[in-house]
């Protein structure tokens, strides 16, 4: 590893800023830094306080894709992007009780009309002294290396004065492909519209992991909902670290329709996800989906409306757990919920109970306007050449001859409408009649 240190101006860096890629895969959310401490870093430059350094990597010639940019930042983004940056494009003031003037530390001798002055904005500043901040230097460390293992680790190092959580730890791992997926998904409409807690120190990727260690178990093991915690997801990335991308992507689609679920769900009623509500609402949506339907309301509007009721009673015992309820059933339900929301969240037990408890009383409301989906979605291999010898080996819809592997078994009644898995609701159709408006001829 080849390491250059060297003072560095603040205007140099600021025009170079456009240069650097802020968000490395492995860099730590931003805006970690309260305002007074970014003001009072942009004091300490003021006023002369060595600071320490910052890392930037030479990602020009490191053999994977660099983005476009010419620089990745190692450390120091709160004081860089989120501080230096900010505050010379007007996105925070000097603090309340700032001062400067003939006797503050690393006083330079400039008219006192220049002096800047509490809250001041630094557009607001005299230029003589915008040429003195901007003039004002730190210790720049350009690091090329082409190894991503040691630069990971010389990061890890780095961050001793932050320590990271086991999410930002795992997130220091290059090219692994669950946690590359981790990251796109966290990227989703669904964190940005409806979840109501912020990304920082990694929460929604975290949460996009989950949803990824969910999915494989179902996938793999048939469950539905599984353990969380620190080890379930360090597991699953162990057991996946060779999945192939064509794997990946059929893993994404799914979990981006899921999502889109989820999130239509929400937006029916305007709910907004919590950090405590985000994983078992997850599987209590997919599992509702998954078994049923319903043929006189949106089924998403339902359990959209049913969350939102479910949450206000829940709020409502919480308030008041001394008050008598006329459903026994309803208080213990309430009680129970409330006891696994508040010890070990990220367990299978405590999971569990909270998903079967928002199931079993959606069931209770909803059960006798559902209906339920057939368990086999898929036509069997002898079931699919069944159809196409007894449908004359055509097209029920276009009057093509095709070939077997050719034809789409196709449910009359739609599955996701109730319709079962039967010959007696099966026809034979081209792929193309299939996937397009013609089906419904």
């Amino acid at each position: 590893m080849e390491c250059t240190t060297k003072k560095q101006s603040v205007a140099v860096t600021y025009n170079e800023r456009k240069s650097i890629n802020f968000d490395p895969f492995y860099q730590v959310d931003s805006c970690r830094w309260k305002l007074l401490q970014k003001q009072m870093f942009i004091q300490s430059l003021i006023k002369g306080f060595d600071t320490p350094k910052i890392y930037l990597h030479d990602v020009r010639d490191v053999g994977w894709d660099n983005e476009g940019y010419t620089y990745a930042l190692v450390d120091g983004k709160q004081r860089l992007q989120e501080s230096v940056i900010a505050f010379m494009n007007d996105e925070f003031t000097l603090a309340k009780d700032f001062k400067y003037g003939k006797d503050s530390i690393g006083y330079t001798f400039m008219d006192e009309v220049d002096y800047p002055v509490a809250g001041m904005k630094y557009s607001e500043m005299s230029r003589n002294f915008k040429d003195y901040f901007r003039d004002v230097t730190f210790d720049m460390v350009y690091i090329v290396e082409s190894n991503i293992t040691i630069l990971l680790e010389m990061f890890v190092c780095l961050q001793n004065g932050t320590t990271l959580n086991p999410m930002e730890v795992r997130n220091a791992s290059f090219n692994q492909p669950y946690l590359n997926l981790a990251r796109t998904l966290s990227k989703h409409d669904f964190f940005q519209t409806v979840v109501s807690f912020k990304p920082n120190r990694a929460k929604h990727l975290e949460a996009a992991l989950r949803f990824l260690n969910l999915d494989y178990m179902k996938t793999t093991h048939g469950y539905d909902v599984c353990g969380l915690e620190s080890r379930d997801l360090d597991r699953l990335l162990v057991l996946n670290d060779g999945i192939t991308d064509a794997e990946i992507k059929k893993i994404e689609n799914r979990l981006y329709a899921q999502l889109n679920n989820y999130m239509t769900v929400c937006k029916s009623t305007d709910l907004k996800i919590k950090s405590g509500t985000i994983m078992p609402y997850f599987v209590f949506i997919n599992r509702v989906i998954d078994r049923y339907t319903c043929k006189t309301q949106d089924k998403f509007s339902l359990i959209g409306s049913f969350l939102e009721k479910f949450e206000n009673l829940l709020a409502a015992y919480r308030l008041d757990k001394t008050a008598s309820y006329d459903n026994e059933y309803l208080r213990n339900s309430l009680h129970l919920y409330d006891i696994k929301s508040s010890n070990g969240t990220q367990k299978l037990p405590s999971l569990k109970d909270r998903i079967d408890i928002l199931y079993n009383m959606f069931e209770l409301e909803f059960g006798h306007i559902m209906v339920e989906l057939d368990s086999t979605r898929n036509f069997s291999s002898e079931m699919r050449e069944y159809i196409w010898r007894k449908n004359n080996k055509k097209c029920q819809v276009c009057d093509t001859s095709i070939t077997l592997e050719e034809m789409d078994a196709d449910h009359r009644e739609p599955w996701s409408k109730g319709g079962k898995t039967t010959l007696d609701n099966a026809r034979c159709l081209c792929v193309s009649c299939n996937r397009s408006n013609k089906k419904a001829a």
